[in-house]
């Protein structure tokens, strides 16, 4: 499904680029995932002001990459360690819970791109094996 868009009723202009992730990802991870990108969507709709939204899912060398941009308002700084950004603090959580991690960045006026790296699981697995760990 790479490069498809879809118009929602409300306008907005969804682009998703999805590689065929190979292995699987497996269903726990990719529930988190899902659970990530309907926060962050959740937020777009919500604070964004957004009039286009990017979801991109690929796999590097040793991690999976899922990003989601969008071209709002942005996000102030002192939102983004706000304790009652629950959105943001459990996409967090989320990717930590895998060994990822996530990063937000933004400028008002030019929209917010939240990035997740979490370790593929075949990488993840080889790394235990061989004690690479953190």
């Amino acid at each position: 499904m790479a490069g498809a868009s879809v118009r929602p009723a409300t306008d907005v202009i969804c682009q998703l680029e999805l590689e065929d992730i190979k292995p699987a990802l497996g269903d726990d991870l990719a529930i988190q995932l899902f659970r990530i990108v309907q926060d962050a969507l959740s937020n777009i709709d919500r604070h964004a002001r957004a009039t286009q939204f990017t979801i991109k899912l690929a796999a590097e060398a040793e991690t999976i990459f899922l990003c989601i941009a969008d071209n709002g308002r942005g996000v102030q700084q002192q939102e983004l360690v706000n304790p009652k950004s629950f959105g943001l603090h459990r996409m967090r959580e989320r990717a930590l819970a895998y060994g990822g991690r996530l990063v937000i960045s933004s400028r008002p006026g030019l929209g917010t791109r939240v990035e997740i790296r979490i370790p593929r699981p075949d990488q993840h697995a080889a790394n235990s094996v061989l004690g690479k760990e953190d």
